[in-house]
């Protein structure tokens, strides 16, 4: 259940089994519903409803592009997990915030209503990476805010305006943390919670494996393949390999 301005409520109500979704417009003035949008998960992948869905309601504001007041909430959209944005709030067609074969994860993550811009975290480089993105509420101009040119795993909680962020990278390297600011659209470090120097620096004394991340395709199917070479690895020999699958 969330709020929504002039007095309206959404509730999102789904069956025991979590596979049929249906979300209801709600006048609590008048105390009247009626069903804005239905879903069955079930016979579009054979799923049910992702916990991590949440919706973010966008409040009207005629001045800033924004004539009516509208959510955005996760979708099913060609198989993957997308943002969708729905205006008016009774609109059963949206407009897709993001498409392709990837997903979007426990988005969005916050929105900044002056810019009109939206946050979320997706596995738009592979699904072993969560890197942060941002896109305009009419589906433009979607692009990283994080070092997409090397394998990264990053977790984000935006202030209330989404003016800064505490951006937490997770590895593979070694971890870190950050105050970043979102005013220039870049993730601009402020303050530097924890970089773990210590750690850091005893890595380097140490001759570890290196990691390398690929995708393979068999049969079809994309599979994810980390390889963990030893140090010094020298592509012109030849290195015995054991193979483990999950």
């Amino acid at each position: 259940v969330i709020w929504a301005p002039e007095g309206k409520v959404l509730i999102r109500e789904t069956n025991r089994e979590s596979d049929v979704v249906k979300i209801f417009l709600v006048d609590a003035k008048s105390r009247s519903a009626k069903l804005v949008r239905s879903t069955d998960i079930a016979a579009l992948d054979g799923g049910w409803v992702e916990p991590s869905q949440s919706t973010w309601i966008i409040p009207a504001d005629p001045e800033n592009g924004r004539p009516e007041a509208g959510y955005i909430d996760t979708v099913i959209h060609e198989g993957y997990d997308h943002l969708a944005y729905f205006s008016p709030l009774d609109s059963s067609e949206p407009v897709m915030l993001t498409s392709g074969k990837w997903e979007v994860v426990a988005a969005p993550t916050s929105v900044d209503l002056k810019k009109n811009l939206v946050y979320f975290v997706a596995t738009k480089e592979g699904p072993t990476q969560r890197h942060l993105y941002q896109v305009k509420l009419d589906g433009s101009d979607l692009r990283a805010l994080t070092d997409t040119s090397k394998p990264g795993y990053f977790g984000v909680s935006f202030s209330d305006g989404a003016g800064h962020a505490l951006l937490s990278y997770k590895g593979p390297d070694v971890p870190w943390q950050a105050v970043v600011s979102t005013q220039d659209g870049k993730m601009k470090k402020e303050v530097v919670i924890e970089e773990n120097k210590q750690l850091a620096e005893k890595v380097k004394d140490f001759a570890l494996p290196a990691e390398v991340y690929s995708t393979v395709t068999i049969d079809g199917f994309e599979l994810q393949v980390v390889e963990r070479r030893p140090p010094h690895f020298n592509p012109k020999k030849k290195y015995p390999v054991l193979f483990h699958l999950y």
